[in-house]
C-alpha cells in the first residue's frame, strides 16, 4: 500500500515518472473547465474595477475549482490515484472499495466506485470501457492474492465488483403426511366398478 510520505510525489509527477509504474492511466473527459475559467474571469474584473469583495469571490471559485475537479485517473497493483489540481491527490487503497458500476446517463456514462464506508465516487475517463476493463482486472487480481482466490471476501470486509452473488433456490422439504406416498394418486375410473353408496333400497 502506497505510503502517505508518497501522495506529494504522485501529485506532481506525471505518470510515466511515479514511483510505482501505473497500469494503467487516463485522462479525465472534460478537456476545459469552464468554471475555472469563469472564476478567473470575475476575479479580474474585481480587481480592475476595484470591487474586491468580488474579486476575492473570484479566487475562492477558482480555487475551489481547482483542488475538487479530477484531472487524471490511475491505476496501480494495489490502489486507485484521482489527480487533482496542483497539490491535491486522493489515493484509494483496493481494500476500502467495495465494488465499481457503471451508471448511463444522458450526459454520457460515468463510472461510479462505491467504498464500503457508503462514499462514492465518480470517474469520467475519455476511454470509459478501457478504464472500467483494467480497473477490473487489478481489483480481481487484488482479490485473489489477499484472498487465496477470485472474488472471495476475505475478514477484512466486502470486496466485489459488482457482481451480485448467485442465488440457490431452497430444496422442497415437504414430507408426507401419515404416511402418504409422494406419487401421485391414479385417478383412472372404472365404469363396471361399483359406488361405495348406492343409496337406500326400495
Amino acid at each position: 500500500m502506497i505510503r502517505p510520505d508518497r501522495y506529494a510525489k504522485i501529485a506532481n509527477m506525471q505518470p510515466e515518472q511515479t514511483p510505482d509504474q501505473p497500469i494503467y492511466w487516463d485522462n479525465d473527459r472534460t478537456s476545459m473547465n469552464i468554471t475555472l475559467v469563469l472564476a478567473m474571469g470575475i476575479a479580474v474584473y474585481g480587481l480592475v474595477v476595484q470591487q474586491f469583495l468580488m474579486g476575492l469571490a473570484g479566487l475562492a471559485i477558482a480555487a475551489y475549482t481547482w483542488l475538487t475537479r479530477p484531472r487524471r485517473y490511475l491505476i496501480y497493483p494495489t490502489y486507485l490515484v484521482i489527480q487533482y489540481g496542483v497539490p491535491r491527490v486522493k489515493v484509494i487503497p483496493f481494500g476500502e472499495i467495495s465494488h465499481v458500476e457503471t451508471l448511463t446517463l444522458a450526459i454520457g456514462d460515468r463510472l461510479r466506485v462505491v467504498l464500503l464506508n457508503g462514499r462514492r465516487m465518480m470517474i469520467m475517463a475519455r476511454d470509459l470501457d478501457t478504464f472500467r476493463e483494467k480497473l477490473d482486472t487489478a481489483l480481481e487480481a487484488f482479490q485473489g492474492g489477499n484472498s487465496g482466490g477470485q472474488g472471495e471476501r476475505s475478514a477484512g470486509g466486502r470486496r466485489i465488483i459488482d457482481q451480485a452473488p448467485d442465488r440457490q433456490e431452497p430444496e422442497s422439504s415437504q414430507t408426507p403426511v401419515n404416511g402418504a406416498s409422494d406419487q401421485p394418486a391414479d385417478t383412472t375410473l372404472d365404469p363396471e366398478a361399483k359406488p361405495d353408496f348406492e343409496g337406500p333400497r326400495p
